[in-house]
């Protein structure tokens, strides 16, 4: 098999089926063979179907502590629940990207909302990119409070580094949240007409000085 034969770092996957209506997806049983990429890092996959116990495949093989980057785009058999549980099986995840359309064959499901990052920030505390398109149903102006609430000046493994969050989106009537109103701390943001960047510093540059107490130096 391939995965045992090479040592493949990168694998980008894409299981299509051109037809008139989107009933019929392909996916599930292809990629069981997962857990047979041992050496993967980087994993990309595109229009296919999930296999529902995916999380366990993924927890119970190397990739576990291997996988660094993950990206989803327009995938069936997600929710709420398989995102948070794929989150908790790859804890050293640096990278996630989720992708969907506005056209309204391909939405994001409603139960996918700013609670399911804020696991992705419990479970993946190595995190330093999150990426989403079309993910209409995450409201950009709580994800920034939860995230600025979750890294800055907190004890995660982020170092000194920080979180960039992509937000690209073709929705017509974009919601323009007031993001520069609410600027925090230590972040930047940073708006075009299709893609809103947030980076949130983990190390604060206006630290609070420690209070003065008179007789001590």
């Amino acid at each position: 098999m391939i995965g045992t034969t090479r040592a493949l770092k990168r694998l980008n996957l894409r299981i299509a089926a051109l037809l008139d209506n989107n009933t019929e997806w392909f996916g599930t049983r292809a990629l069981e063979a997962l857990a047979y990429f041992p050496t993967l890092t980087h994993l990309s996959l595109w229009t296919c179907a999930l296999p529902f116990d995916l999380p366990y495949i993924l927890a119970k093989s190397p990739l576990a502590n291997n996988l660094t980057m993950l990206r989803l785009a327009i995938v069936r058999n997600l929710s709420n629940n398989m995102l948070c549980a794929i989150f908790r099986a790859l804890p050293s995840l640096t990278s996630f990207t989720l992708i969907y359309s506005v056209d309204g064959r391909f939405i994001c499901p409603a139960c996918i909302d700013v609670l399911t990052f804020v696991q992705l920030f419990e479970c993946c505390p190595r995190i330093s990119e999150l990426e989403l398109h079309d993910c209409v149903t995450v409201d950009t102006t709580r994800l920034a409070i939860a995230a600025h609430s979750h890294f800055h000046s907190s004890s995660t493994s982020l170092g000194n580094g920080h979180l960039k969050i992509v937000i690209k989106t073709k929705e017509r009537k974009r919601r323009r949240d007031s993001l520069n109103r609410l600027l925090r701390c230590c972040t930047e943001i940073e708006s075009t007409q299709n893609t809103t960047i947030i980076n949130i510093y983990k190390t604060c540059s206006h630290p609070k000085k420690a209070p003065i107490i008179p007789g001590h130096r």
